[in-house]
């Protein structure tokens, strides 16, 4: 059975779920949608980053749902 992942709040997360989150390295805040899914991350698409990044993976505590 597969636990419920929940974001820093408390909402539960599922792929397609649009999140806010810390960019790696950065201070600045960024909007993704969650397309991938594992026990403790979730991999977030959004748009390109400074350094052309449109891939993110982070920890689920360290995002909150929109």
């Amino acid at each position: 059975m597969s636990e419920i992942k929940k974001d820093y709040v408390g909402n539960v997360l599922n792929i397609g779920d649009n999140v806010v989150f810390m960019q790696i390295g950065y201070r600045g805040l960024m909007k993704g949608e969650i397309v991938y899914m594992s026990d403790k991350k979730a991999k977030l698409k959004h748009e390109p980053t400074n350094t052309c990044r449109t891939e993110s993976i982070q920890f689920y505590e360290q995002m909150i749902k929109l």
